[in-house]
Parts: structure tokens; sequence; C-alpha cells
């Protein structure tokens, strides 16, 4: 009776697994864990391509932060800031941006310029050394009319609320003086090379 139970049991597990087999139900099975996979396999994905691009966006933000620290370092852009602030602060007795030219300023008193503004913007101690800086940056020199003393910018980079301009300006490049070459203070402070020597 024992041996009768024992085969009609493995008769009908081999019954169920022909049966299983024939209507795809491993497969389905298998699909199913297959896709739970694919689907766990895109999420790590799609969390990588983010994980990417964020950390790509503050490489972007980073060197853009670098860059904006540099222009804010340069003369121009410190020479606008001193401009605003002295005009918020009520100081345009001292220096300011020329009525009427938008890209023109003046010191109207070196002296006290020198010693209350100058120390707050620029790492110059001295109003020749000033007034070097502003040659090198493209600033003329006014040389007529009421505005006689003031400097102005002519290529369009140096406008009166309009800093983000000035990252256009380029410094001019100071050449070397030939060995044996003699120097002399030229005006406002400029270093001139003399080369006539005396025979």
């Amino acid at each position: 009776l024992d041996n009768k139970c024992r085969l009609r049991e493995r008769r009908n597990r081999s019954s169920f697994l022909h049966t299983a087999r024939s209507s795809h139900t491993f497969p389905l099975v298998w699909q199913m864990h297959s896709y739970s996979f694919a689907s766990a396999n895109l999420a790590f994905n799609d969390t990588v391509i983010v994980r990417t691009l964020e950390s790509n966006r503050r490489i972007i933000m980073a060197k853009a932060s670098r860059i904006s620290m540099k222009q804010s370092n340069t003369f121009p852009f410190r020479l606008h800031e001193m401009l605003d602030t002295v005009e918020r602060e009520g100081a345009e007795d001292v220096v300011s941006w020329i009525p009427g030219h938008d890209s023109a300023f003046k010191v109207h008193k070196p002296k006290q310029f020198v010693e209350t503004i100058m120390p707050r913007f620029f790492q110059q101690t001295k109003y020749k050394s000033f007034q070097r800086q502003c040659n090198l940056w493209g600033f003329e020199r006014l040389l007529h009319g009421p505005e006689k003393g003031g400097y102005e910018h002519q290529n369009g980079f140096f406008v009166r609320g309009n800093p983000a301009l000035v990252s256009k300006m380029e410094r001019r490049k100071v050449k070397r003086r030939p060995a044996g070459a003699s120097a002399v203070q030229g005006v406002d402070g400029m270093i001139v090379n003399n080369n006539n020597n005396n025979n």
C-alpha cells in the first residue's frame, strides 16, 4: 500500500511539472525576475546619470565662480565698484563719474582720494601708480574743457551702470626695458624707455 501511494505521488508530481512546463509557467516566472532586474538596473543607471549631471553642474559652477572672482579682482572692476560706492556714500566731491559722460570719471581731490578711498579698493598706495593703472587699462586722459584731468574709456567696455562689460577690457602688456637702456618717468607716472645714448 505504501509503495502504491508513493508511486501515485510521483506520477502526480510528474504530471504537474509537465503541465507547468507546457503552459510556460517557468518562463513567465523567469521573465518576471528578468523584468525586476532590468527595472532595478535602469533605476541604477538613472541615478548614475543624475549624479554625473549634478557633478558636472558643480564643476561648471565652480569654474564660473573662479572666473567671476578673477574678474572682480581686476583694476577696472574695482574702479567701477569704487565709483558706484562713493556715489551712494555721497563722496562725489573727492572722485566721481563725470556728468554727461557714462564712460569717464575724475578725481577731484587727489590727496584725500589717496588717503581715504584708494586703500579701500586698490593695492596701490601712490596716486601715480593709480594713474599708471588707468593708462595700462586703456583709459585716456582728458586734456581740455571742464573735465580736464579726468579719464575716459572709449572702447565702450567701461560704462556707468553696466559693470559686467569690464570683463571684456584688456590690460596693455608692458614692454620690458632693453638691457643698457635707461628709464625716465613720463606723464602720469608711466615708465618710458630712453634709448638715446650719449656718444
